[in-house]
């Protein structure tokens, strides 16, 4: 089927010359496919199309949408099949009945109305990458007026970096399987914007793939966050190492906790023994410690609830035996009801009274 898709998509982009591959392709398409002329009648029609009795009676593709006698209304997309002859063009046909209203003509129903609310650019796209439906938030974004004819190919609307990837994900959809893709777009005002998209197959009401439903979502503050948040952490990451500190991360819903390289330096424990919970960290606390380190950590949560920092001073035994002082310290992180559920700090060696 990817093949298949892989052909339609290179028949219909008007590059090179006809030739017996694009009319061989045209008569094994497994959807129905017609050739019509510059007045748009139709000249010729594929097996598929010939075998559909319900589209025996089209015989001029005008643009609009076609109902047929079961009430089910069709779309035309039509385009030349290469720059040599100007006169023939192909016609592929969408299924559009949940788009249109009964009258033929778009309608403002629940569904229409529903997606038009999305701040989410929503888009049908049909095989040859063209545009069946635009809700309103994707009209703006991508420049299409209100009341304008759809039709137009989706990669011609988006930054041409972004064509390779679009391209790509399109054949894999119209081939049945759901994707999904990130890009960073810049904009002719030059804004920067990050967007996902999701795509899923559209099917008929045979289950046949006849487009590809677009969910684009604008995540450029959710990217600046993550990158602003990468950023801090790498510069918390240099600061701590020029300082002879290491840092721990902890999170205080799952105890799960990370170490950074110097936080092995800092506590000479083997960086082969990964320490990835207290319970493991507390093996390498000196004994007579242990018992007030817990203590304070099974309180930590009314700790945190009164302050935001953590504090305490210990000793741990490193790889050699030896005993080490050191201070823990972590600064708190909350989230939105005000509840702890990360700590990261840094820990330090400390003077021992032998030096």
């Amino acid at each position: 089927m990817s093949g298949l898709f892989n052909g339609l998509k290179s028949l219909l982009a008007g590059g090179g010359k006809v030739s017996p591959a694009p009319t061989q392709f045209i008569e094994t398409a497994p959807w129905p496919l017609a050739k019509i002329d510059r007045e748009g009648v139709v000249v010729s029609t594929n097996p598929a199309w010939a075998a559909d009795s319900r589209l025996a009676d089209i015989r001029l593709i005008t643009g609009d949408d076609i109902r047929l006698d079961d009430a089910r209304w069709l779309r035309p997309s039509v385009t030349k099949i290469g720059e040599a002859d100007h006169d023939v063009r192909v016609c592929s046909l969408a299924d559009v009945t949940d788009l249109v209203s009964q009258g033929g003509k778009s309608q403002p129903d629940y569904y229409r109305r529903m997606l038009d609310v999305f701040q989410d650019c929503v888009k049908v796209i049909d095989p040859s990458g063209r545009l069946l439906y635009l809700n309103s938030a994707g009209r703006e974004v991508l420049g299409v007026e209100d009341g304008q004819a759809l039709g137009m190919r989706w990669v011609d609307l988006i930054p041409p970096a972004a064509v390779p990837k679009v391209e790509q994900v399109l054949e894999q959809v119209l081939a049945g399987e759901t994707a999904q893709f990130s890009n960073h777009a810049q904009f002719p005002d030059g804004e920067a914007q990050t967007w996902d998209h999701i795509l899923t197959p559209y099917r008929d009401h045979n289950g046949r793939v006849i487009a590809a439903l677009c969910v684009s979502r604008n995540v450029t503050a959710k990217h600046d966050s993550q990158e602003a948040t990468r950023l801090n952490e790498e510069r918390l990451a240099k600061a701590a190492k020029a300082a002879g500190m290491g840092i721990w991360d902890i999170d205080l819903c799952t105890d799960r906790v990370h170490c950074n390289d110097l936080w092995y330096d800092v506590t000479g424990i083997p960086r082969a023994d990964t320490i990835t919970s207290m319970k493991e960290f507390m093996r390498y606390v000196h004994e007579d410690d242990v018992g007030r380190i817990l203590a304070d950590w099974k309180a930590r949560e009314a700790a945190f609830d009164q302050q935001d920092e953590y504090r305490a001073e210990f000793r741990v035994i490193d790889s050699a035996g030896q005993v080490r002082h050191v201070q823990a310290t972590a600064a708190i992180i909350r989230d939105l009801a005000d509840h702890p559920i990360r700590a990261i700090g840094f820990v330090a060696r400390m003077p021992s009274a032998t030096g």
